[in-house]
């Protein structure tokens, strides 16, 4: 069993994070130690674990909540929860693809600067052709 400092070590998450899901029911049978202080065990880790990852592919809490309940109710809710992860992978792909275009878009200001740094030019910052 880990305190919640051990648990901030071993997941990267701020002690905040993990009483702000455990506050909200997102992490099933929490236990407590005998100075009544939260302690996780292996499958409280993997429940952390996946409310994360979760928000941090741009799932609302509200939406987290509706998965984590769903789970609660066991294999009666799989279809659901299936459609829940692959909706959150459909956004997940588009959100891809817009960086990879926005870094795209990155990288050709990035040598629109630099040649015209080599050339002595300016660029307009609005287009990738320089204005001298």
């Amino acid at each position: 069993m880990l305190t919640i400092e051990q648990v901030e070590q071993e997941l990267q998450m701020s002690e905040h994070e993990i009483r702000y899901y455990t506050n909200l029911g997102f992490i099933p049978n929490v236990k407590r130690n005998d100075q009544n202080e939260r302690v996780f065990d292996e499958q409280s880790l993997d429940w952390l674990r996946v409310c994360d990852m979760l928000r941090n592919s741009g799932m609302s809490i509200k939406q987290i909540k509706q998965y984590v309940d769903l789970c609660k109710v066991g294999i009666d809710s799989m279809d659901e929860r299936l459609s829940i992860i692959k909706g959150e992978q459909t956004r997940a792909v588009q959100r891809l693809k817009a960086a990879e275009k926005n870094l795209k878009l990155l990288n050709e200001k990035i040598e629109d600067y630099e040649q015209a740094i080599a050339e002595h030019k300016n660029v307009d910052p609005l287009s990738s052709q320089d204005i001298n």
